[in-house]
């Protein structure tokens, strides 16, 4: 299943460090380029923009998806 997530979700899934719940619940989660830029936005050394980085496999914006 595919799941659409919005900022906070995702940022609270990685401060409380249960990001690895997302791939376990949905084959795919797709993210507005909006979300993108908001989950960046502290700079790429803040651990919510590291961890994105990293999950870009399974959270990405749809541009950089084939759905």
């Amino acid at each position: 299943m595919i799941v659409v997530s919005d900022t906070s979700p995702i940022s609270n899934l990685i401060v409380v460090e249960q990001i690895e719940l997302l791939p376990q619940l949905f084959s795919s989660v797709v993210i507005p380029d909006a979300v993108f830029q908001e989950l960046l936005a502290n700079g790429v050394e803040h651990p919510v923009a590291q961890t994105v980085q990293v999950s870009r496999n399974q959270i990405s914006p749809p541009a950089s998806r084939n759905l």
